[in-house]
């Protein structure tokens, strides 16, 4: 669920397939694409619903963009990092990003695949994406966990994760 009465789907993500955003209205026959087709289209949509972070692929699952999109797919700017948006969550008001990055990937990762199969594992940076400018700004940037699962507290004052290589659960203070 994405907003009251509506739904939205995602076809598998590949990146050697393109990929397709769905968004069905319950209660009548509407099922709308949103995005698409996109090379390993994967995608997290905002908590009010409005907005969309996506990141899709050239045709050979390389060269990853990571985007913010209106709830009708309209692009309204990418972003100056490589991850995906299985590695983010939107602060509970939807004005920011948190995400995983890796600090580096070989050229020859096939995106989202390799990840998606357990074969990245590259030690992480957290950032926080500022929806409105795009600035990115540093959050933990020590360290050399491979995180995924992010989530976030309601009050945006606590960050939680898990490290990816031995499954432990880590959480971080934003704010005191």
């Amino acid at each position: 669920w994405v907003a009251p009465g509506k739904i939205a789907f995602l076809t598998a993500p590949s990146g050697y397939a393109d990929g397709f955003s769905f968004v069905y209205t319950v209660g009548s026959p509407s099922l709308s694409q949103i995005l698409g087709p996109r090379s390993g289209l994967t995608t997290l949509w905002s908590p009010d619903g409005s907005r969309i972070l996506a990141s899709f692929t050239n045709r050979n699952g390389t060269n990853p963009t990571l985007a913010l999109f209106d709830a009708t797919g309209k692009e309204l700017r990418r972003l100056a990092i490589i991850t995906l948006p299985d590695k983010c969550v939107w602060s509970p008001d939807s004005r920011d990003i948190y995400c995983a990055v890796p600090r580096s990937v070989s050229p020859d990762t096939i995106w989202p695949d390799d990840y998606l199969r357990g074969e990245l594992a590259t030690p992480d940076r957290i950032v926080s994406i500022n929806t409105s400018t795009g600035d990115v700004s540093p959050v933990i940037d020590e360290g050399g966990l491979t995180l995924s699962n992010l989530f976030i507290t309601k009050d945006n004052a606590i960050l939680f994760f898990i490290n990816r290589i031995d499954g432990a659960l880590w959480r971080y203070k934003i704010k005191e």
